[in-house]
C-alpha cells in the first residue's frame, strides 16, 4: 500500500504545483510532509474559522477537502483576479468564486493523471467553498496529505483530505499490508544511451537529426459555413468536434506522429505523449510529401 500513497502524493504534488504557477502567474512549488489516517476532528481545531474547500469525486464517491489558512487561500483567489495577491480573513462571494475556479481546475487536472497511474476513472472537482465552523457533515476515517510550499520567498501549508475510499481505489494487490510508512522515493534518471547511427533505406540520415522542423499540437477540428465564419467576434465559442478527455495529436510538418496529453511545465503547456508511430513510420512520414 506504500508504493501507492508514495505514487498519489507525487501526482498530487505534482499537479498542484503545475497548475498553480501557470493558473496564478507565479513558480510554485509544493512537496508533501506527511501521510496519515483518522478523523476530521482530528485536524480541524486547528483550522477552525479558516476555509474548507469540499472536493468531491463523482465516479466512485469520495468525499475530501482542503483546509487552509483564509489570509493565504484568499491571497491566492486575488491572483486568480489579477490582484498583488495581498489576502484577507474573511470570505466574500468574489473571493469564494476565484478559490472555486482555482482548485476545480487544479483539481480537476489529476484525473487523467490518475486513470494513467492506477487504472481508474475518477472525476475530482469542487462542491463549494466554505468557512470551516462544525464538522458534523464528514464522519469515519480520512487519508491526510500534510502539504507545504512556497512561491516567491513565502512559506504555504494546507492540509488536503479524502475519505477511506480513496485507500481501495488505489491499492493493487500486494503481500504489503496497510500501515502507512510515507517516505518520498527519489528516482534515479539513467543517462540517455549513447545514439546509434539512424538509416533508413540504407541511407545515413544522421546529417538532418538535428535540423529543426515544426511541431504543432491538434486539439480538435470542425467545419463552420462562411456566414458564420464572417459574423465571428470576441466572446464567441467555437465548438470543435471532439471531446474533451480525448487525446490530443502531435503534428510533424502537419503529419500526425503521436497522440497524448496536455499538461502544464513550469508554466509552459506541454504535452504527455501516450501513443507514438514506431522510428521507421517517423522517418517514412517526415520524408513523404
Amino acid at each position: 500500500m506504500n508504493n501507492e500513497i508514495n505514487s498519489f502524493s507525487s501526482l498530487l504534488v505534482e499537479i498542484f504545483s503545475s497548475s498553480f504557477s501557470s493558473l496564478l502567474g507565479k513558480s510554485f512549488q509544493f512537496q508533501v510532509e506527511s501521510v496519515s489516517e483518522g478523523e476530521l476532528n482530528d485536524i480541524a481545531l486547528e483550522y477552525m474559522g479558516q476555509t474548507l474547500i469540499n472536493i468531491k469525486e463523482s465516479l466512485n464517491g469520495i468525499d475530501g477537502g482542503i483546509l487552509i489558512d483564509t489570509l493565504t487561500i484568499t491571497g491566492f483567489a486575488d491572483l486568480m483576479l489579477m490582484g498583488s495577491g495581498e489576502g484577507v480573513q474573511e470570505l466574500n462571494d468574489d473571493l469564494k468564486d476565484a478559490i472555486k475556479e482555482l482548485i476545480n481546475q487544479t483539481i480537476s487536472a489529476m484525473n487523467i493523471p490518475f486513470n494513467d497511474e492506477f487504472k481508474k476513472k475518477v472525476a475530482f472537482g469542487v462542491i463549494s467553498v466554505d468557512t470551516l465552523l462544525d464538522t458534523s457533515s464528514y464522519v469515519g476515517n480520512i487519508l491526510i496529505f500534510d502539504i507545504s510550499g512556497s512561491f516567491d520567498g513565502k512559506n504555504v501549508k494546507f492540509k488536503i483530505f479524502f475519505s477511506s475510499k480513496l485507500k481501495n481505489l488505489i491499492m493493487v494487490e500486494s503481500a504489503e499490508d496497510d500501515d502507512f510508512d510515507f517516505s518520498p522515493e527519489v528516482t534515479a534518471v539513467n543517462p540517455m544511451p549513447k545514439q546509434q547511427k539512424t538509416t533508413y533505406g540504407g541511407k545515413n540520415i544522421d546529417l538532418l537529426l538535428d535540423v529543426e522542423v515544426p511541431v504543432s499540437i491538434r486539439i480538435g477540428s470542425t467545419k463552420m459555413f462562411l456566414k458564420d465564419i464572417v459574423s465571428l467576434s470576441p466572446g464567441n465559442i467555437v465548438e470543435l468536434d471532439e471531446y474533451a478527455e480525448e487525446p490530443v495529436v502531435v503534428m510533424v510538418n502537419n503529419k500526425p506522429i503521436a497522440k497524448g496529453e496536455v499538461v502544464i511545465v513550469d508554466g509552459y503547456f506541454g504535452v504527455r505523449i501516450k501513443e507514438i508511430i514506431s522510428k521507421e513510420e517517423r522517418i517514412k512520414k517526415l520524408r513523404d510529401k
